[in-house]
This record gives structure tokens, C-alpha cells and sequence, in this order.
């Protein structure tokens, strides 16, 4: 927990007036406040007992047992239940004064209206909803603000109670009210398992037979199918065996009474909560539904009427690509070219550096001139639109080809705006291999019908996150034109990493040379051999970055740290050998003669990955710094700031030359962006030494270390995709035993078990 308890007392019941809130890192938090006696209250929730966090000057009644705090030296409550109450005394002046929800009400107003109404007269004109009353001493907008939040607030506290007496914990209750208001006790009284989707299946089912739910109770065993369904989902399979939901449902049902599995999954299938593909694999309703649509679409796009382009258009495409990069195309990249312009649908794999970006260029010309062509001679770059699931993929393609790109994301809510219309257009899909089935429904269903569709990836990377395998099975059927190539382009000649990545990809680690720290600069793949134990190969990457990042930089000269692009990339963010850890380790070590910002985590040099979509990041400035107003919409304009994209951080203020004015980090990001970022920023953030392999995909670096500990992640796909991550030197860390069997065994992807049939 945040405190650390030296000895437990006795049981303590306090109601306490809010003064802060200071959240944990695995949730829940500290409670600070004064109880009734004016004395100074701290309190340890979890997050099993928060249902919401507190506001400052709200009441709350907390209880558990009294424990001591060895920072603090003072006795705090180790919290068991911690619920909101109605207000009582001069706190209700401190709630309207500080609570967020009511804009326009400061402490002066609070004042005002206890001083017009009395205590008991401001308290019976909430409790009645005396708008008449409080608008004659505050104004009836004013009136109307105080009205709404207190009947909200007052309607949270009697659903609270109620399900904390039917013995509902304080998460479960504030998530129940949150999403069905007053109607949460009938509602789950109804329906016992309606959070399933929300909680854990172990604390829901626990709840319900707490509850009086019998072990055979209808409403049980179909959550159980369902529930059995979305652990395969998450998986990634979007279709299972009988014999693999029967063994996950009896795993799930962990209770003496006997349950008819098969009759019971018979009994869903019969009543459509699942169904049954012809393959013979049992889907979800939701699932099946999804990929019938998936395919429908595709069929629909690929069979609709197409006008072939003459030759003549791709060939002086190809030649002036070939003159603007100075390399001659291969023959599958031309064939790709002109396979574009015949097609709706296509599809453009290859493994990495085999030229997809050079083949995208001169399809991106040929894709223009014959639009030209058939209109009034004109075509616009917005004919071709990039896309890609990964906001640092998008950034990529959009450097490498010259035209924009956007994240999937930001294309699906463009459409469903109708911000964006892609009639006639060509949608290129980059990293296709990451789209998975829902972003792939969600996409899909949204386009236009005279929409052309490129699907571009290596099927040998890791697969999507998410459920199903979208790219493999469009590669995988006999509809959709597809093209791979297989030279590989990207590193220089005399680079052997092409080779290796090609070995892996088909199941062959080559004997790789021992990485030796006194000649860290030398190019190609090497192995730096460890026993299997995640402390010796955390150590091993360790001292091999140490060796290729040189020492560690003093006061305000991180830049050489920074351009030698040394990134590590692990299997896990958790462990010993995971990214968070590595982390730790390397920023404490090479920014400790940096600049730091107090509390932050953070100093002058330290390398940050940024961790969510945020397009209103980044402001677009003028010359002389100051931010640009869109003038149709008179909002920032703003470049956005991409989940994946790495960044340094390049100063720190003290708010006065920052744009809020409040203490921020400047930090410039890898593909351009930056900006200030903030405390309330900082949940969106992370150190960028280390990093997933999941997050690199669509990125390319100088030189990578991989530390490759044993972990259920860690197969054929994921060391294929750390290995083409590199340019010029690659480090496998690890036991070369274990290394060589997972790239021999199949991966994970290719177990996948999908009913999407192109």
C-alpha cells in the first residue's frame, strides 16, 4: 500500500470533511481530511473499497482499523469501507465553495447563501430543491447549478448505501451507480452478473452466490459460456472448439454442484447467445457477427466494377520513382503497381526491408495519374489516404511516402463526423498485421463503397493485440489479389541482419556471433549469452547498453546518450528483464548528473515514451512561438501527440514561461511534435529506454538490445519483429537454448483460431 503499516490497532469509525486526495499507482489512494473535532485524518483505501475518488470538501465515513505510518509517524485508518454522506455543519460552505461541480460557486457565494438561509435553512433548501429559495440569494443560474449537483450527490449516497448493505464492495458499488444511476441495487438484483464485462469473473460470480445465486441457476451458466468466450477472445481467437469452451467454462465454474457443460453450451448455441460457423468452431454472437460483416464488406468492395488502368500509367510511375530514389525496382514491386490499379481490394506483404515503402511510392504515383486520367486531368493527395494502428506506424508512412496518414482511430471518428469522405479514394492500411477484428469492424463498415482498399504488413510480425488475425486470413484466401515480396531493400548491402530475419521468420536461429562489449559499434546480430534467471539477463542488458552507450553523460551533455539510439525492446513491461524495470535502472544511473524535475520522475535528457492518442498535443506555432488558431473552428491547431512515440525531454519551468503557467517538462518528440507536459500529463507517460516490442512495431532504430527472459510472450514473431527493429546492430540477450526453441516452435499467431473466410 502507500504507507507502510508497523502494527494494526483497534477498529476506528470516522466521518471525515475532504481536504485532498493523493491517488496510489495500482489505485486507490490516501484520504486526507478533518473529522468533526477539527483533527487531522489520513486514511489508506484500496481500490476494492473506492467508489469514487473524493472530492475536496466532501464527507465521508471511513472505517477500519487504526495502523501506523512509519514516514509519518502518526497513526492513520487502514481502510475497509470508505463511502460519501450527506453533508452536516459548516462543511456544506467548504462543498459548494471547492467541489468542481459547481462552476461559478466560489466560497464567497457558499458564505452568502449560509448567511441568507441559516445552516438549517440551507440545508432544508438542498434537501427540498429549493430552487426558488436559493435562487433569491444567489440567482436563479447560479440557483439552478447548486439544484443539479447536490440531487446528483444525495442520489449517489442512498445507491451506496443500499449496495453496501447488500454487500457490495466500494468499486463494484460506485461502478454499478456509475453506469445505472438509482436503478443499480434493482438492476443487479436482476442481474447478478451484468458487470462481468467490467470486473473480474471471480469477484462477480462470488458476489452473485453471496447473493443467493444457485450454482445452476440459468442466469449463471450462460455468463459462464459467455465468460468462456471472452478468455478465449483474449487469446486472440475468434473461434474455439467445443472441448475448448467446455474445458474453459468447467474452469471458471469451480464449484461442487455437478454442471451439464455440453448440454448447457447446447442450450446457448439453441437460444443464439453463440453460434456454431460451418467450419465447426463454436463463435460469440458478438464475434460471429463481426467478421460475417468484415467479410461482407470485402466481398462487396472486390466485386463491384473496376476500369483496369493502361500500362502505360504504372510504367512512368515506376520510372520516376525509380529516378527520385536512384535504385531499379524489383519485378514484384512493379507487379505490385499495376496490381493496384486493377484491383478494389489488394494486398502488398513482404518481410522487413523488402522494399513495401518503395513499391507504396510508385503505387502512390500511379494511383494519381490514373485518377487524373479518367477526371478533368486534376487529383488531390486526399485520393490516397494512409492509415495505420499504431499512431508512430502513421507518423512513419507519412515520412516515408510524403503523403498524410492517420491513426485508424482518428480515421473511424473522422468518418462516423463525417469530417472526412474517402468516396474514390484509395485506403492504404499500413501494418496491416496489427488490425485486429473489432478496429477492422469498425473501419470496414464505415466506408464508402467506391472505396479502394490496400492492405499492407508482414505477416511474420507479431499479430494484432487483440482478437483475430485480420491480414492472415485476407493473405490467407483465394479472393483478394495479393503480392509478396521477398528481397530484401532496407539495410545497406553488407548488412547480415536481413539475412537473420529471414532465418527466423522461417524457424532457423543461424549461429550468431557473442557480442563483445569492448566492440560495441560493429554491425550485425549478435547473442550475448546468459543463464536463464531474469536477474542475469537484466544485469547482461545492463552492461551491454552501458558498453554501447558510453558513459554516463555529465551535467547538460545527454545529446551523444541520445543520437546514438540505443533502445532496448523486451517481451514484458513486468519482471526483472521487463521495461519498466530496465527503466528504472537506466534512468537512475544515466540522467543522475541531469537537471530533475522535483517529483516527476523526470530529467533534462531522460527518454520518454508517450502513451495515448491525444490530437489536441503538439500546438502547430507561428514564428515568433505563438500557438495557431484554426480560424473556421477558432481552436489550436495542433499536430497530436501519438501512442509509441518516443520523445526527450529538453527543459524544465517553473510554469513562467510555459503555456498554463504551471510547472511542466518541454519535450520534443521523434517525429516532430512537442510540447509542454504537465502533472496532470504525466499518467500518459513513461521512460522510453526500454520498451515493449508491441510498441516498436512500425519503428526502426540504430541498435537494440533484446532481452529475451521466459515468458508466455516470447516466441518466433516477437524475436522476428525485435531483430527487424534494428538497422545496424542487434543484441539477443538470454539463453541461446531457449532462444533457438522459440524461434523453432510456431508462433502463437499462426495457433490462432479464426472463422473470417476471404
Amino acid at each position: 500500500m502507500i504507507v507502510n503499516a508497523l502494527h494494526e490497532g483497534k477498529s476506528v469509525t470516522t466521518k471525515v470533511v475532504v481536504t485532498s486526495f493523493h491517488p496510489g499507482p495500482q489505485g486507490g489512494g490516501v484520504l486526507i481530511g478533518t473529522d468533526e473535532r477539527g483533527v487531522s485524518r489520513r486514511a489508506a483505501v484500496p481500490s476494492a473499497v473506492l467508489p469514487r475518488r473524493p472530492v475536496k470538501g466532501e464527507l465521508w465515513r471511513v472505517i477500519g482499523t487504526e495502523a501506523f505510518s512509519l514516514e509519518h509517524s502518526s497513526p492513520y485508518t487502514d481502510a475497509s469501507i470508505a463511502l460519501p454522506m450527506p453533508l452536516e455543519g459548516d462543511a456544506v460552505v467548504r462543498y459548494l465553495a471547492d467541489n468542481p461541480n459547481f462552476p461559478g460557486v466560489g466560497y464567497k457565494t457558499a458564505l452568502k447563501l449560509r448567511n441568507a438561509l441559516g445552516l438549517d435553512g440551507l440545508y432544508e433548501a438542498l434537501a427540498k430543491k429549493s430552487h426558488a429559495v436559493l435562487a433569491a440569494a444567489v440567482g436563479p443560474q447560479l440557483a439552478a447549478v447548486i439544484v443539479s449537483a447536490i440531487d446528483l450527490l444525495n442520489e449517489e449516497i442512498i445507491t451506496l448505501r443500499e449496495l453496501e448493505r447488500e454487500g457490495v464492495d466500494g468499486a463494484t458499488a460506485g461502478l454499478a451507480f456509475s453506469i445505472w444511476g438509482v436503478s443499480a441495487p434493482k438492476y443487479l438484483a436482476a442481474q447478478p452478473y451484468g458487470l462481468r464485462l467490467l470486473l473480474r469473473w471471480s469477484s462477480v460470480d462470488e458476489r452473485a452466490l453471496r447473493m443467493g445465486v444457485l450454482p445452476d441457476d440459468d442466469r449463471r451458466l450462460f455468463a459462464l459460456v459467455e465468460e468462456a468466450f471472452a478468455r478465449l477472445l483474449k487469446r486472440g481467437h475468434t473461434g474455439a472448439t467445443q472441448a475448448q469452451v467446455c474445458s474453459t467454462f468447467q474452469q471458471l465454474a469451480k464449484v461442487g454442484t455437478p454442471i451439464q457443460t455440453v448440454t448447457t453450451i447446447q442450450r446457448a448455441i439453441d437460444s443464439a447467445r453463440c453460434v456454431k460457423h460451418p467450419s465447426g468452431l463454436l463463435q460469440s454472437r458478438g464475434v460471429s457477427w463481426m467478421e460475417r460483416e468484415v467479410e461482407r464488406v470485402l466481398i462487396e468492395h472486390i466485386e463491384a466494377p473496376q476500369s483496369s488502368a493502361a500500362p502505360r500509367i504504372a510504367s512512368a510511375a515506376i520510372a520516376d520513382t525509380e529516378a527520385d530514389l536512384g535504385r531499379t525496382m524489383t519485378a514484384r514491386q512493379r507487379e505490385a503497381v499495376q496490381m493496384v490499379l486493377d484491383h478494389r481490394v489488394c494486398a502488398l506483404a513482404g518481410g522487413a526491408g523488402t522494399g513495401k515503402t518503395t513499391a507504396l511510392h510508385a503505387i502512390s504515383r500511379a494511383r494519381l495519374a490514373a485518377t487524373c486520367a479518367d477526371g478533368d486531368g486534376t487529383a488531390a493527395d486526399d485520393q490516397i489516404v494512409q492509415a495505420a494502428v499504431a499512431g508512430r506506424a502513421a507518423r512513419r508512412i507519412a515520412q516515408a511516402t510524403g503523403l498524410p496518414a492517420v491513426t485508424i482511430a482518428r480515421l473511424i471518428r473522422d468518418l462516423e463526423t463525417n469530417r472526412r469522405d474517402l468516396a474514390g479514394s484509395l485506403l492504404v492500411i499500413d501494418e496491416s498485421s496489427m488490425l485486429d477484428l473489432p478496429m477492422a469492424y469498425q473501419l470496414l463498415t464505415r466506408l464508402p463503397p467506391d472505396c479502394d482498399l490496400l492492405f499492407v504488413g508482414d505477416p511474420a510480425q507479431l499479430p494484432p493485440i487483440g482478437p483475430g488475425q485480420v491480414f492472415s486470413s485476407v493473405l490467407a484466401g483465394n479472393r483478394i489479389p495479393r503480392v509478396e515480396l521477398d528481397l530484401p531493400q532496407r539495410q545497406r548491402s553488407g548488412s547480415v541482419i536481413p539475412a537473420v530475419a529471414l532465418a527466423i521468420r522461417e524457424g532457423r536461429l543461424p549461429d550468431l556471433p557473442t557480442f563483445d562489449p569492448s566492440s560495441p559499434d560493429r554491425e550485425g546480430v549478435y547473442i550475448l549469452p546468459t543463464p536463464r534467471a531474469h536477474d542475469a539477463i537484466a544485469k547482461a542488458t545492463l552492461e551491454g547498453f552501458a558498453a554501447m552507450a558510453g558513459p554516463v553523460p555529465e551535467r547538460g551533455k545527454f545529446q551523444s546518450l541520445i543520437d546514438g539510439d540505443v533502445q532496448v525492446l523486451c517481451a514484458t513491461k513486468n519482471g526483472m528483464a521487463g521495461a519498466k524495470a530496465l527503466n528504472r535502472e537506466i534512468e537512475d544511473r544515466y540522467m543522475s548528473r541531469q537537471v530533475r524535475a522535483a517529483g516527476w520522475g523526470l530529467s533534462v535528457g531522460s527518454k520518454v515514451l508517450w502513451l495515448k492518442n491525444d490530437y489536441d498535443k503538439a500546438p502547430l506555432r507561428t514564428a515568433d512561438g505563438t500557438i495557431k488558431v484554426d480560424a473556421r473552428s477558432g481552436r489550436p491547431e495542433a499536430l497530436g501527440l501519438m501512442n509509441g512515440c518516443l520523445g526527450v525531454v529538453r527543459r524544465h519551468s517553473d510554469g513562467r514561461d510555459s503555456d498554463t503557467g504551471a510547472p511542466g517538462s518541454w519535450i520534443e518528440f521523434e517525429d516532430g511534435a512537442k510540447d509542454w507536459i504537465y502533472e496532470r500529463d504525466l499518467q500518459n507517460l513513461t521512460h522510453g529506454w526500454a520498451v515493449t516490442v508491441h510498441k516498436a512495431q512500425g519503428s526502426a532504430f540504430q541498435r537494440v538490445f533484446v532481452p529475451i527472459a521466459s515468458s508466455r510472450l516470447v516466441d518466433r514473431a516477437l524475436i522476428y519483429t525485435a531483430v527487424t527493429r534494428a538497422v545496424r546492430t542487434c543484441v539477443l540477450v538470454g539463453d541461446p537454448a531457449f532462444i533457438s526453441a522459440a524461434v523453432k516452435a510456431p508462433s502463437r499467431a499462426q495457433l490462432r483460431q479464426t472463422c473470417l473466410s476471404l
